[in-house]
């Protein structure tokens, strides 16, 4: 989920839509303690400003419409109205309540089209839009806002104002975090729509097309409804649409700060090096620096570079680096694109304006798109693109996008200066599409810091489909016959998310179990962050292990591992005697936290009890010729064979009038158990059932019959070599 990133700028470089006035940050409060209220009056100003500040930043998308699209250019109507079902979609964004009874709205379908990419651009454009919220003016200092009486954004940009003063029909969708401590109270103004979800759940309603109307939020009181607790984070959704034909846009907001874990932040970077990259057409390196492409190479002419060790990204990931693209002499450049591909290291695509990475099945390409190519709809300015079919081939064509940067932020790419980039994938929650997000230097200006330039959102589905379970990542670029560049690749990191053995936990925690019947438990894969991964196509059984012993009794049981296919894993073992036993389980060789889990394992019901009071005995089945040894915790051990019977004891002599098969069983004596000692000490072990255990006196030979005679002089390394049973006393 996207989050509010802190920042403690005095001031604001608040973007496009600054607040327009000290006092006009503060908004009305309107919404009575957990319920949704009418519209209040707005109230007086404050005094006096705080003379410094902290700010958070808020990002998200802007969807420009026409009045072709039925919900927009109407007249005021529906203020009163119930709107939306109470939950977010598995999506995240509203839907509208089922027999919902609007004059605004046409259907859910049209309604649906506000907050999703448009595959007509004629009808609808969108792009990135960040916030900057101060508490300046808050009376709590927690609590962060921003209004604006006069919220345009897109003025003169993506469809235009169609000949209006203002570019007046469009949707805002934010999505943030907020940190809950207690206490808190979030204002809200709006004209139009504005709805506002938290932890998922509808907590502010300002539907309908109407002027300035105001509401507030309790969390106290609203908190058992929204299920939120203090001392926790929780996402923020907020949906805002100015429709009227007439009325001025008015957008008044309240967050708080958070401190969001980032998982990302804690895993481990990869720094793909020209060694270890596998170069394609026109790539090669130079010291440490990828060339793609080379603007002496005649067009039409392409490269692809893919990192050789394929990456589990599907659950999220964040690749940085540095790129120059510098033109031909054309004075102009096609572009490049950053790939994630499970296609293979021998994959290219077409030339010119596809930038290599179109034709490419199974991929998505961020598309920095330097010429524009009206063929493939892309606009008359620089941008970058998220490009993909799916498992299909992919496509350069604007329909085959997923999201892509407005004119408003002027990139100029192809100017031979270097730029830093940071491309990431975060995960939905839950199932729900994740987010993709490129940030880059405001006009190239490192001291701004970074900012996101465009995000989109793509379904899980669909990407764990490209890059689960591994994938490859690289860079692909292209020239044509008139149309030539360089393009160099420096500093290039790729941050993957892994499980966390930290934080992946068993449930339930194994603590009991019967004897002969499966133990069965579930792990929960959740990364550094404590965030369940969910289905993300890969697979991590193959790095799981869990091992259920015991030393007495003497047993050791490998878990079968099942993917469940939803983030869990099922581990079965089945312990065959009472006892207690202890469970481990590891992920990639090391324990999950907790690991090892005591367990205690009980007799089944009218199973045979043990017999320790005839430790050391051998009795014959009477009903066949097995031979049976009691061991030290009265259980019944079958011997083998003659061979492992003679390498023990003396004789074949048993004792009488028991029934071996009427006590609890333990496990066999391994065919070709031996006794053994070395010269570098002078204990003696039973070698059996790939343990050592130590016998520990003459008595206690005696006492099992063991034939002295048949002990075996071996290495001391291969006793080391041995783990240590029960000991024999």
């Amino acid at each position: 989920m996207p989050d509010f990133t802190s920042d403690t700028h005095s001031g604001a470089r608040a973007g496009r839509s600054a607040a327009h006035g000290c006092a006009a940050r503060l908004l009305a409060a309107a919404l009575a303690v957990g319920c949704l209220v009418g519209p209040t009056s707005l109230p007086a100003a404050a005094a006096q400003c705080a003379t410094s500040a902290s700010t958070v930043f808020l990002s998200g998308t802007v969807r420009d419409f026409t009045s072709s699209q039925p919900d927009f250019n109407v007249a005021d109507g529906d203020a009163s109205a119930t709107f939306l079902n109470p939950t977010l979609g598995a999506d995240g964004t509203p839907s509208l309540a089922s027999g919902a009874k609007l004059t605004t709205v046409q259907s859910a379908s049209s309604f649906a089209q506000w907050w999703h990419a448009s595959a007509n651009p004629a009808i609808s454009q969108s792009e990135s839009l960040s916030q900057i919220l101060s508490n300046q003016c808050s009376s709590d200092p927690r609590v962060y806002q921003l209004n604006n009486t006069s919220f345009y954004p897109i003025d003169n940009q993506l469809l235009g104002n169609g000949g209006g003063a203002h570019n007046s029909w469009f949707t805002y969708q934010l999505n943030g975090n907020i940190g809950y401590q207690g206490g808190e109270v979030l204002q809200y103004t709006s004209s139009d729509d504005l709805w506002v979800f938290i932890n998922g759940h509808l907590a502010v309603d300002l539907g309908g097309v109407h002027d300035a109307k105001s509401a507030s939020v309790s969390l106290d009181t609203a908190a058992s409804s929204l299920g939120i607790s203090p001392g926790n984070t929780y996402p923020i959704a907020i949906f805002f649409a100015h429709r009227s034909a007439t009325h001025t846009s008015t957008l008044g907001l309240s967050a708080l700060s958070a401190t969001v874990c980032s998982a990302l932040a804690s895993a481990s970077r990869v720094s793909p090096s020209p060694a270890n990259i596998q170069m394609l057409g026109t790539a090669q390196a130079s010291g440490s620096t990828l060339n793609v492409i080379s603007a002496s190479a005649s067009g039409p002419a392409g490269g692809a570079a893919w990192y050789q060790t394929p990456l589990s990204v599907a659950p999220s990931f964040a690749s940085e680096f540095d790129f120059t693209l510098t033109p031909g002499s054309s004075g102009t450049a096609e572009g490049f694109a950053f790939v994630v591909q499970s296609a293979g290291l021998t994959a290219r695509g077409g030339d010119a304006g596809y930038l290599g990475y179109a034709g490419i099945p199974n991929s998505l390409a961020v598309a920095f798109e330097t010429t524009s190519n009206a063929s493939l709809g892309e606009p008359p300015y620089q941008a970058i693109s998220f490009q993909t079919n799916g498992a299909q081939q992919n496509s350069a064509n604007q329909t085959s996008s997923l999201g892509i940067s407005g004119s408003g932020a002027n990139l100029k790419l192809a100017d031979g200066q270097p730029h830093h980039v940071r491309i990431q994938y975060v995960r939905g929650l839950a199932g729900a599409a994740g987010w993709l997000r490129v940030y880059t230097y405001p006009s190239n200006d490192p001291s701004k810091g970074l900012a996101p330039v465009t995000q989109a959102q793509i379904p899980a589905a669909t990407f764990a489909a490209i890059a689960a379970p591994n994938a490859y990542l690289g860079f692909t670029a292209a020239s044509s016959q008139t149309v030539g560049e360089t393009l160099a690749i420096s500093n290039w990191t790729v941050t993957p998310l892994l499980p966390s053995t930290a934080q992946s936990v068993l449930a339930p925690v194994p603590t009991a179990a019967v004897a002969g019947q499966s133990l069965q438990v579930t792990l929960q894969l959740e990364d550094a962050c404590h965030a369940a991964l969910g289905s993300t196509g890969v697979g991590y059984a193959g790095q799981i292990q869990g091992l259920l012993s015991s030393t007495n009794p003497s047993e050791l049981a490998v878990a079968s591992v099942t993917d469940n296919g939803d983030g869990t894993y099922t581990l079965a073992a089945t312990p065959s005697l009472p006892g207690s036993y202890q469970l481990a389980v590891q992920l990639a060789g090391q324990p999950i936290q907790g690991s090892p889990f005591a367990v205690t394992v009980t007799p089944a019901a009218g199973a045979p009890a043990p017999r320790p009071d005839l430790a050391g005995q051998r009795f014959e089945d009477p009903n066949g010729p097995n031979m049976y040894l009691i061991d030290e915790d009265g259980t019944a051990r079958y011997i083998p064979d003659p061979p492992t019977l003679e390498a023990l004891f003396p004789d074949w002599n048993v004792g009488q009038g028991v029934d071996p098969t009427t006590i609890a069983a333990g496990p066999a004596i391994t065919s070709g158990a031996y006794l053994a000692t070395s010269s570098a000490t002078p204990n003696v072990y039973l070698i059996s059932n790939g343990q050592k255990r130590w016998v520990s006196s003459p008595a206690v030979m005696a006492k099992f019959d063991f034939a002295w005679s048949q002990l075996r002089q071996v290495p001391q390394s291969t006793l080391d070599a041995l783990p240590n049973g029960p000991t024999l006393t």
